[in-house]
């Protein structure tokens, strides 16, 4: 009866991502575990700016490892290197059941340089949500839920890998909008209702590479996160997922990757499928890392965004930007300057191992004689942060196994928008970089604690203020409306109608087998318009999850 009981929980629970194969879904609980030991200074040579990284890359480094755990990060450790089977519940099906023969996949097949691994795809999640309309009617009760279910397999072939993940979601959004047809962090999403929307959509995302000691290849459809920040100014992981290719070099201290994308918009409202196609756009991404030693890192990067134009009769990808390691900028003034430069650098320094400080500039563009000025051409934007992993409190001691993440960004009106919408760093009307889009300053606090090895407790907490545009006039909050509408100068950041974003979302999960979790959420955003007043919504949920990474409204 026991026996019977514990398969039945492992056919509804929600594993935590503990994966053999492909690559790390951002935001994974691996992922956060290696970054997190890669602040405490016990994975030098990892570049945590390029992200996803590869699941064999990432579980051989932690195999590498030498280092004076925590027992919990011991623990955490072998559950991940399959040494033992993690979860309240997960050495008793791994020992009793067919399931988790490798104590980490939920179904694994190996044999001498060949691996395959399956799993489903399940996240729910339900609760009453308090919500307090726009329209200033009070506060009102509705029930809010999330039905995502799928099935992610992933293998290799000698150095050859592949990976595909299918999934089918309904969700309850609270005060949700239909501006568009989609849903926001997603392509294209059908939408019911009004007031508190149900959104349908299905994902299909995968990647095929070459992997090997220096070079590593992919090509399919997935998200990347490039820069030391988690709200990159360059690439934050928070639009929908796209279709690329990507080269990535490793040279010893030195990392390159370079990335070739297409972007598309969403349909407008009152528009169908059968409308013809939506209208395309391309990016190209360079990103180079160093580690200067010392606990030093510095990044520069490079993007352009470029699409179809009639007036330059471009019709398709540009080759000239196929080139790996040639200046964007300069390619791009030969051509006729037609496209989107963005520009950047960063840096970060483990002052002592634990904690370290990271820095992130972007220029979209550059009048230098008008950079410190309010012109419409100051187009940049900045993030700093600073983690602080396993931390040490005064009168209490050191911390274990927490992650602790603050960060502050500021980003100038326009940034990100060009003369044209097709030239724009958006991908389905999101932005490509950092969440809180242009005209915007954001401050964002992130932890992570774990009070033994199948508990987790992570709070996600931001503060935003934006001058947001309307209808008639561009204030430079919208990445997608050209820059010829804009408003006269000068345009100081924060221009337009003042808003006031405040979000939290804070959840404590229980690890039930290595890749299931159940858990409490409360998600809660509030915000603040000049013109439309106070809205936003309290939602406690209970959520169970099997090898499910959840998006978040954010990051």
């Amino acid at each position: 009866m026991r026996r019977l009981l514990l398969l039945a929980l492992a056919l509804v629970a929600v594993p935590a991502a503990a994966q053999v194969e492909g690559v790390l879904q951002i935001e994974s609980d691996l992922e956060r575990f290696v970054l997190r030991q890669h602040a405490l200074g016990r994975l030098p040579s990892l570049d945590p700016g390029a992200l996803p990284l590869h699941t064999r890359e990432a579980l051989a480094r932690l195999d590498s490892m030498r280092a004076d755990l925590s027992g919990t990060d011991r623990q955490l450790l072998d559950g991940y290197l399959g040494r033992e089977a993690a979860g309240l519940f997960g050495r008793r099906l791994a020992e009793g059941t067919p399931l988790y023969g490798n104590n980490r996949s939920t179904v694994y097949v190996a044999e001498e340089d060949f691996g395959v691994e399956v799993s489903p795809l399940l996240g729910l999640a339900a609760g009453p949500a308090t919500v307090n309309r726009p329209t200033g009617e009070g506060n009102e009760s509705v029930t809010v839920w999330e039905a995502a279910r799928g099935l992610r397999a992933a293998g290799h072939v000698g150095r050859f890998f592949a990976e595909a993940r299918v999934t089918e979601t309904q969700v309850i959004a609270p005060n949700g909008g239909r501006e568009r047809l989609t849903a926001p962090r997603t392509a294209y999403a059908r939408t019911f209702g009004q007031t508190d929307p149900e959104y349908d959509y299905i994902r299909s995302t995968g990647l095929v590479g070459y992997r090997d000691k220096r070079v590593e290849i992919r090509a399919g459809r997935d998200r990347n996160r490039w820069g030391f920040a988690r709200g990159s100014l360059q690439l934050s992981n928070y639009a929908s997922e796209y279709d690329h290719a990507q080269v990535r070099l490793s040279l010893g201290p030195i990392a390159f990757q370079s990335l070739y994308a297409r972007f598309l918009d969403p349909r407008a409202p009152g528009e169908s499928d059968r409308d013809g196609v939506v209208e395309q756009r391309y990016g190209a991404f360079h990103r180079a890392s160093a580690r200067l030693g010392g606990g030093v890192e510095v990044e520069v990067f490079e993007s352009v965004m470029f699409g179809d134009r009639e007036d330059d009769n471009r019709n398709g990808f540009e080759p000239a930007y196929l080139i790996p390691f040639a200046l964007y900028r300069a390619v791009e003034r030969d051509l006729g300057s037609p496209d989107n430069m963005l520009l950047g650098a960063g840096a970060a320094w483990r002052i002592v191992p634990g904690a370290r400080v990271y820095a992130q500039g972007l220029l979209d563009e550059l009048v230098a004689e008008n950079f410190f000025d309010d012109a419409w051409t100051s187009k940049w934007g900045f993030v700093t942060g600073l983690q602080l992993a396993d931390p040490g409190l005064p009168g209490i001691g050191r911390l274990a196994n927490t992650d602790v993440r603050l960060e502050y960004a500021r980003i100038r009106p326009y940034v990100y928008s060009h003369r044209d919408s097709v030239t724009a760093a958006v991908h389905y009307g999101d932005v490509l970089g950092h969440p809180a889009g242009p005209n915007a300053s954001d401050l964002s606090l992130f932890v992570e604690h774990r009070p033994g090895r199948d508990w987790v407790v992570t709070a996600d907490l931001a503060y935003t203020v934006r001058g947001r545009n309307t209808e008639a006039l561009n204030y430079g909050s919208d990445p997608e409306r050209e820059t010829n509408d804009r408003v006269p100068e000068p345009n100081p950041t924060l221009q337009g109608v003042r808003q006031r974003l405040a979000f939290a979302d804070v959840q404590v999960g229980a690890r039930l087998l290595p890749d299931v979790t159940a858990g409490l959420r409360v998600q809660a955003r509030l915000v603040d318009d000049e013109e439309d007043g106070r809205s936003g919504y309290v939602a406690p949920q209970v959520f169970l999850r099997w090898a499910f990474v959840p998006l978040g409204p954010r990051f």
